[in-house]
Order: structure tokens, then C-alpha cells, then sequence
């Protein structure tokens, strides 16, 4: 339940950046040339309500 939720909000980060031409949020893709499989994303843009909360909780609860 948590990775379709988490999908769902990579998908409407990647429709953002392509609404926007990467002006609000963009991606950097990762793909393993071998065999033309994605291995890894990372998503530059706002700081998302989850960051924020963990931030606001300090790093404590890391370690």
C-alpha cells in the first residue's frame, strides 16, 4: 500500500516535470545500457510534505 502510494507520487513529480519543461521539478534517470532497464532515479524540485515533517522531528529519531 505504501509503494502505490509512493508510485502515485512519483508519477504526478514526473508529469511536473514535463508539464513544466523542468523548470519546477526535474529528474535525473539511471539506465543500466546492458540491458535498457531503468536502475535509478533522483527527482530535484520543492521538498515534499514528507521531508518537511521529518525535518521538523530533527535528525534524532536517524540514529
Amino acid at each position: 500500500m505504501i509503494l502505490t502510494a509512493r508510485r502515485k507520487a512519483k508519477k504526478r513529480y514526473l508529469e511536473a516535470d514535463f508539464g513544466s519543461h523542468g523548470e519546477n521539478r526535474y529528474f535525473w534517470i539511471a539506465e543500466d545500457q546492458s540491458n535498457q532497464k531503468i536502475v535509478g532515479t533522483i527527482e530535484y524540485g520543492p521538498v515534499s510534505d514528507l521531508i518537511k515533517k521529518m525535518r521538523s522531528r530533527g535528525i534524532g529519531w536517524l540514529v
